[in-house]
């Protein structure tokens, strides 16, 4: 399985995001971005966030919670978790 690296940087909000994704493989501009959740900070890679997050992530992660649940693949987390 290839995972594309894409950058997503912006501004983090409950249910949104403000940002700009580049570097796709596809292309480069406004890419449409689905948040579960409130999150704050940096995501760099593939991943799906579904809970609270406030730092930054690198590579493919899914969380479900606040607490860190699930991580896969590449991922190093450098991040205060939400409690």
């Amino acid at each position: 399985m290839v995972i594309e690296e894409a950058f997503v940087s912006g501004r983090f909000d409950t249910g949104g995001l403000v940002g700009f994704v580049t570097n796709n493989g596809q292309s480069t501009g406004a890419q449409p971005v689905i948040n579960y959740s409130s999150f704050k900070g940096h995501v760099r890679g593939h991943g799906n966030q579904t809970g609270g997050l406030a730092g930054r992530v690198w590579g493919g992660s899914i969380n479900y919670s606040r607490a860190l649940a699930i991580v896969v693949s590449t991922a190093y987390v450098p991040a205060d978790w939400l409690v």
